[in-house]
């Protein structure tokens, strides 16, 4: 095989030896023809392809960035924008020639203006950002010398005591603790700004490489220039992004200066507040100046009021010409759009006029209330008041605090449904025709509608002055430093436990409080671990000491249990001097209780007492319940606890021992007489059967002697002689049962074995009828 083989691959290569010179000659032409290719596409490239483009020249030249923009972010913003100015320039001048060539600019032409625009902007925005970062890292640096200087210098002496000074202050320290919260909030929001900046920066710098490198690839090909700008869009889109990573840098360093330079002015009136509180004296010149404002204020507001109480005129004015304009829409004497307008705009100046009026009466009242709570304030300060006008004071607090809030949400309301009626309004004016009477009665609606709303502003300011004024007087009260000492609190918190300790419950000839409530529980819980200890030493002592079983030391510690916890009961109550016709109620409540939803309970309780006391089953008796057996382990209140055969643990309400048949095998006594059934096949010798069956109950010696085996010749079977042996046997369990009766019938089989006395077995005789021949008959077989 090895031959042929050699043959052929010899054949083979003289082949190709002859076939040599025309493959080189082949090659040799290919590459002529690859040479003149590769020159045409320079030609191409160099010539052709520049004068197509002659009319819009290549953007690179022009647009394309020098470096990489990472390092441009060093230089000045005013630098960078005017560098994106003048490559704005020279871009829109291409769009423009164009544009005067009648030519279409190129969509990459177009995108990178945008980009430019876009970029021109952001670098505005980047400007102003870190203009802000200037001004701010300059009131940060202002409130650290402020700070600073207060903790050297401290409050002047004339500052230092003045209680009104401490006062604004801690308005100021909420106001200041609110600010920095927000900005707190507004740093977070610059944080997740800048990320998500520099990940679309990561973005369009990945893209702008990935450019450039297919451009650096295409050195000499026909697509540079597309390539070209694609990479110049991709790298101004790239310096976009990157000039937006600047500008949400410098908002983040604004708003992380912003959140110091609050932190150092909380500081600072944080240590004023405290220099204050530990200094301050509000003595009745200090008071006597916020009353003189307070007083201001209500001269101010009583000329008010008497101005609105000379209006009487006008509101007489305003009513009649209401109800004139109500009888003429009730007789339809005009146009019904327009005096419904006209009695609109009478009826709001009537309760322009009535709402302020009754306003500034209640911003009077207000004042008054407002000079009170100082002077409230004044006493506390001092630590005046006794413990119990305080505790009428914070009662008083807390109601106006309530009312305040209740009024400050109806005002609110009120003046969002005048605002949106006003709007309304004046939308109707601008839409109505000119020269109607509409337009008239509009203006008069928005005046009325106008002073409405100045009047609920002017009662919400009023409200929310109050309402902080009240809140003072109720932190006043609950700090401190400006309320009871720490023995005064404890004092305080005494007497409240104390009146809670004392709290009545009901009102019986004697009174029920929580006091005696609790003490009756305590005494009731030892009673029933003192009767628990009590009835168990009794169940033992009986059942040891005594000639009692079992089940009776049971039954009398159980029993015995139940009337100590009764004994208790009683002796709690009396000790805590509860009077029992207090339970009269909840006696009547228990017992409608009983009739309605615990019948099954308390007849398994009633039941369980009558087990107790007529004991038909003790603990240890073997029973049988329907189709149940089993030995009683335990007799309950509720329930009996009975163990079967087979270690079962069945739970059999009482009521069930009363209401079914129970069969109790060791009642009165554990002896019992049962048999054995066995029958013998016919023939055998019945005289000596009945003796063996006397014999095999004997030779058990688990049967009792007394009365002796009764055996009885019970009837003549169908297949065997039935004898029965019945003898008396002591029994505790069913097991003990079947256990003797199991060794009865070994012992018959051994005795009949050995006597040849065969056990009968279900047998069948068959007769054939032969007085005639029987007559046999093959049958064809049947064709389905």
């Amino acid at each position: 095989m090895a031959e042929p083989f050699r043959v052929a691959r010899v054949t083979r290569i003289d082949f190709s030896m002859k076939l040599w010179p025309r493959q080189l000659l082949f090659f040799s032409n290919c590459r002529l023809v690859l040479l003149a290719l590769v020159a045409l596409v320079w030609i191409d490239a160099c010539f052709l392809t520049r004068s197509g483009y002659g009319q819009l020249p290549g953007p690179t030249s022009i647009l394309e960035t020098k470096g990489d923009p990472q390092e441009k972010s060093a230089r000045p913003v005013a630098e960078w924008i005017e560098g994106v100015k003048q490559r704005l320039v020279e871009a829109e001048s291409l769009v423009t020639k164009a544009q005067v060539a009648d030519q279409e600019p190129s969509a990459a032409i177009v995108q990178q203006v945008d980009l430019l625009d876009r970029l021109e902007l952001t670098l505005g925005q980047v400007a102003s950002s870190e203009a802000e970062v200037d001004v701010a890292e300059a009131k940060r640096d202002e409130a650290q010398t402020n700070l600073e200087g207060f903790l050297l210098q401290g409050l002047p002496d004339s500052e230092a005591s003045s209680f009104l000074l401490l006062d604004a202050t801690r308005d100021q320290l909420d106001e200041a603790k609110g600010r920095l919260k927000r900005l707190k909030v507004r740093e977070k929001g610059a944080l997740q700004e800048l990320e998500n900046a520099r990940k679309e920066s990561k973005e369009l710098e990945s893209a702008r490489r990935i450019a450039k490198e297919t451009l650096d690839e295409s050195n000499g090909d026909v697509r540079r220039i597309p390539l070209n700008q694609k990479y110049v869009v991709a790298a101004l889109a790239a310096e976009v992004a990157e000039a937006t990573v600047r500008r949400r840098e410098a908002e983040l360093l604004t708003a992380r200066l912003a959140r110091e330079s609050q932190e150092l002015i909380l500081k600072e009136l944080e240590e004023k507040t405290q220099v204050l509180a530990d200094n301050a004296k509000f003595d009745q010149v200090e008071l006597n100046k916020q009353l003189q404002k307070l007083d201001e204020q209500a001269n101010e507001l009583k000329n008010t009021l008497s101005t609105a109480k000379r209006s009487d005129t006008r509101r007489k004015y305003l009513e009649e010409q209401w109800m004139r304009t109500q009888r003429q829409l009730d007789a339809s004497t005009g146009d019904k759009a327009t005096l419904q307008e006209e009695l609109l705009a009478y009826q709001l100046g009537r309760s322009d006029l009535d709402e302020r009026e009754e306003e500034l009466k209640i911003a009077l009242k207000r004042i008054e209330d407002s000079q009170q709570v100082w002077k409230r304030r004044q006493q506390l300060f001092l630590k005046q008041p006794e413990k119990d006008t305080l505790s009428d004071w914070k009662e008083e607090n807390e109601r106006a605090l309530s009312q305040l809030a209740g009024e400050q949400r109806s005002a609110n309301g009120k003046l969002e449904d005048l605002r949106n009626q006003h709007a309304a309004i004046k939308k109707k004016l601008s839409s109505a025709e000119e020269g109607s009477p509409l337009p008239n009665w509009y203006a008069q609606q928005l005046t009325a509608l106008e002073g409405l709303i100045q009047s609920q502003e002017d009662n919400l300011r009023s409200i929310e002055a109050a309402l902080h004024l009240q809140s003072k007087l109720a932190r006043q009260m609950t700090t401190d430093s400006l309320t009871a000492t720490a023995r005064e609190r404890i004092h305080e918190f005494w007497d409240k436990l104390e009146a809670l300790w004392n709290t009545e419950l009901g009102s019986f000839e004697q009174p029920v409080t929580i006091q005696k409530v609790v003490k009756a529980l305590l005494l009731f819980f030892v009673g029933f671990l003192i009767a628990r200890v009590i009835s168990r030493w009794l169940g033992k002592y009986l059942l040891g000491r005594m000639d009692i079983d079992a089940s009776g030391a049971a039954t009398v510690q159980s029993l015995s249990f139940y009337l100590l916890i009764v004994l208790f009961s009683l002796l709690a109550l009396n000790v805590v001097r509860v009077p029992l016709t207090a339970f009269t109620v909840l006696g009547g409540a228990v017992a409608l209780g009983i009739g309605f939803g615990s019948q099954n309970i308390i007849n398994n309780f009633i039941s369980g007492l009558i087990l107790h006391a007529e004991r038909p089953v003790k603990i240890g008796d073997l029973i049988q319940i329907g189709d149940l057996y089993g030995n009683v382990e335990h007799i309950g209140a509720r329930s009996t606890r009975i163990r079967t055969g087979d270690n079962l643990e069945i739970i059999v309400p009482n009521s069930t021992f009363l209401q079914d048949n129970v069969i109790n095998f060791t009642l009165s006594s554990d002896k019992m007489r049962t048999f054995v059934a066995v029958g013998v096949a016919y023939g055998s010798p019945v005289i000596a059967v009945a003796q063996l069956l006397r014999r095999a109950v004997v030779e058990t010696g688990r049967a009792s002697k007394e009365p002796p085996p009764i055996v009885l010749f019970k009837n003549f079977g169908d297949n065997a002689l039935e004898f029965e042996v019945h003898f008396w046997i002591r029994m505790r369990t069913m097991m003990d049962r079947r256990q003797i009766e199991s060794a009865v019938r070994y012992q018959i089989t051994q005795l009949f074995a050995e006597e040849g006395i065969t056990v009968a077995f279900p047998q069948r005789d068959v007769h054939l009828n032969t007085t005639s021949p029987l007559v046999v008959q093959m049958a064809d077989n049947v064709q389905a």
